[in-house]
């Protein structure tokens, strides 16, 4: 109205400057042209921010940075550096202070305080991540993406029995895909059994391996077909050779050997675990014959090239070691690398 209406055009500007940005997305040519006349008139952060909108729309990034930053901090409105922080993704000192001033102007905001967390997480800072989400999660219950943050934050704390006790009474709220829930379950027990391990606790143990092989109800993910349980097993039957238990051991040993993929999947880690059994029930022939085969398959496949050196001797644990920490860059969670590593010191290398 105030570009239609030039007699009333002060009245309707500022009836429509003081009105909420909330739900307002605009995205067509012709509001761009009429807020640009209107930025002419009056210098309003709400105008620039319109505009910005447009221009990210349309994929001119760089425009639309400049508009946001010519707003500087005048804007009183979390959303607005929200949206900055994300279109600032990879200006990691716009971005966080972004977050941060979104956090002072709307600190209750769960949508506001879950971009924190996570950029939180990204940055290691695993403590602020814990407590921020602990917090956010009792005050909105009903968002189960925020439980499920804490519980990785304290995985990452190695706090694995308070990860497991607050998982096994949260309820994650089912989506297609919706397996992170039970990984962090998973990697939690199974951390959780190295270190019982490390202790010689191996009735322990064994309590937290088999934990790791379930699919609770409450993590909205069902159990696959045929799911890779040869870490789970390989500690199971450890632990039950190690009471003496030479009879289960053997059995889970048998079930690690003779786990097989599913077609077409790609070989990951844990085939270590399948040669190292292999090796114990059939002999070194068998195992370098299963080797072989995963080599000729997949010669490229990263973690066989892995195994590969490490049975050449062409490998020490320190550089595994890097290896593990390139990985968790990409992959901090249901890591074959990452779960191995503590369990390698254990077992014999």
């Amino acid at each position: 109205m105030a570009y239609l209406d030039k007699d009333n055009q002060q009245d309707w500007l500022k009836s429509g400057l003081n009105a909420s940005s909330d739900f307002v997305f605009p995205y067509r040519d012709e509001t761009f042209a009429m807020l640009d006349q209107l930025d002419e008139i009056t210098d309003h952060w709400k105008l620039k921010y319109y505009k910005a909108l447009i221009y990210w729309e349309k994929g001119c990034l760089d425009k639309a940075g400049e508009l946001f930053i010519q707003c500087d901090s005048e804007p009183d409105y979390a959303p607005f550096y929200m949206a900055k922080a994300d279109l600032f993704r990879d200006n990691l000192e716009i971005m966080k202070s972004g977050l941060q001033k979104a956090k002072m102007l709307d600190k209750y905001n769960w949508w506001v305080n879950l971009a924190l967390i996570e950029q939180y997480l990204s940055d290691e800072e695993f403590t602020l991540s814990a407590d921020l989400a602990e917090k956010s999660f009792n005050e909105n219950p009903e968002r189960s993406v925020l439980g499920l943050n804490y519980a990785i934050a304290l995985l990452n704390l190695a706090e694995y029995r308070k990860c497991i006790s607050f998982l096994e009474s949260f309820e994650l709220i089912p989506f297609e895909g919706a397996v992170m829930g039970r990984n962090v379950y998973h990697d939690a027990s199974i951390m959780a059994a190295i270190d019982e391990m490390k202790k010689e606790k191996y009735k322990n143990a064994i309590t937290d391996a088999e934990k790791a092989s379930l699919w609770p109800n409450n993590f909205g993910s069902g159990r696959p077909y045929d799911p890779d349980e040869r870490i789970e097993n390989f500690i199971l039957a450890f632990c039950n050779e190690k009471l003496g238990r030479n009879e289960v051991a053997n059995n889970l040993y048998a079930k690690v050997r003779d786990f097989e993929k599913l077609e077409g999947a790609r070989e990951n880690a844990f085939l270590y675990l399948q040669i190292l059994s292999l090796e114990k029930i059939n002999g070194e022939e068998a195992a370098q014959k299963r080797l072989e085969e995963a080599i000729n398959e997949d010669s490229e496949n990263k973690s066989v090239i892995w195994i590969s050196k490490i049975k050449s001797d062409g490998i020490s644990l320190s550089e595994t070691r890097e290896m593990v920490l390139a990985e968790k860059q990409s992959s901090p969670i249901n890591n074959e690398f990452l779960l191995l590593n503590d369990l390698l010191e254990i077992v014999d290398y």
